[in-house]
């Protein structure tokens, strides 16, 4: 039997301490032992974004928290902004307007970021309850400056962040990069199965939760937030993942995230190497370290390239959105090291139209 890996964009290889502590038996999630692990992995989050806010962990994908994120802290017809370059971009736009806020998106193409001159005159010329953006495009690969747009933030303005590609990459802490809204994933950078979403906000964010006036349910934040504060999630949590998570977060601690950035920056630099000298083009115009999206060459299907990419025991992905069938996508975040990028190198290398 030949050994698959997954170098998709997400989800992505599970380490095997984590696998171990998933395969534990279940404990109750109202006794005593998972409340004490509910607790630590909440401290461990905070310890990984420098912040003394908890997040708020729910029961769902990464797109459960991008929905929390709107109905908890804005309201029917708030005026907001989406900056967008790819899918996920795309998603936030269709989110906002589901729930019915005035939104503008502003578009850019795929493997563009965005103009950063035209958001700065957007945000003189009109007062917005909230922007919402990507840290990393999954869909292009595209890595987005966020402490610029920290920077250039209103004071009556939220900052919502979609890190789902990018936290347990990058070093992201909110509270220096100016993010009032940030959520993520599990099955990324966090080297989970998929399951977990997370949401964090910050102190200025707190007046907005008070007044959102959208109907809640499973997605309460702020119900949730104080259940989760005495260790009681309002619903069934995915016990055997926090389990798996208190693991995880310990291995992202131990190495340290400036030298987990500092390991992606290298293995990206190697994966992009290899795919230039085998004749390929980027596709991204500012890649980010987590995923490399590379154009299909002419006379070639992306196809033809998954299926030389499977034949040796690894599990890439195809163009998203727009994009289907002119990039392919190799995903190097999370339990990946410095000998995976040159085996994706040589792969990359030796490939053949």
């Amino acid at each position: 039997m030949k050994k698959q890996r997954l170098f998709t964009p997400g989800p992505t290889e599970v380490p095997p301490e984590v696998l171990k502590a998933l395969s534990t038996p279940i404990p109750h999630h109202r006794k005593p032992e998972f409340k004490e692990t509910f607790l630590r992995v909440r401290g461990k989050l905070k310890e990984l974004m420098n912040t003394s806010r908890d997040a708020v962990i729910f029961s769902s994908s990464g797109t459960g928290a991008m929905v929390a994120a709107v109905i908890n802290f804005f309201s029917p017809g708030d005026r907001v902004l989406v900056i967008s370059a790819g899918k996920f971009g795309e998603r936030w736009c269709e989110i906002t307007k589901t729930f019915g806020l005035n939104v503008k998106c502003l578009n850019y193409s795929y493997g563009q970021t965005f103009d950063k001159e035209e958001v700065t005159d957007e945000l003189k010329a009109n007062l917005y309850r909230g922007i919402f953006m990507q840290h990393t495009e999954t869909s292009t690969g595209t890595e987005h400056d966020i402490k610029f747009i920290g920077s250039i933030v209103p004071e009556k303005t939220l900052l919502v962040v979609d890190a789902v590609s990018s936290f347990g990459v990058y070093k992201i802490y909110p509270e220096e990069l100016k993010i009032d809204v940030l959520v993520w994933g599990s099955q990324k950078g966090l080297m989970l199965p998929p399951g977990l979403s997370f949401l964090w906000f910050s102190k200025k964010a707190e007046s907005f939760l008070e007044s959102s006036r959208f109907p809640k349910y499973y997605f309460n934040v702020k119900k949730e937030f104080e259940s989760q504060m005495k260790a009681r999630p309002l619903f069934t949590p995915a016990v055997n993942l926090i389990l798996g998570l208190d693991v995880a977060l310990d291995l992202l601690l131990d190495q340290g995230i400036e030298r987990v950035e500092e390991r992606h920056r290298r293995i990206a630099k190697i994966v992009r190497k290899g795919a230039v000298e085998a004749g390929f083009k980027l596709f991204s115009r500012n890649p980010a370290i987590n995923l490399t999206a590379i154009e299909v060459p002419e006379g070639t299907s992306d196809m033809d390239i998954i299926s030389y990419f499977d034949e040796h025991g690894v599990k890439i992905a195809p163009g998203q959105g727009s994009m289907k069938g002119k990039v392919f996508r190799i995903g190097h975040m999370g339990y990946v090291d410095v000998s995976d990028a040159f085996m994706i190198y040589e792969l990359l290398k030796n490939f053949k139209a």
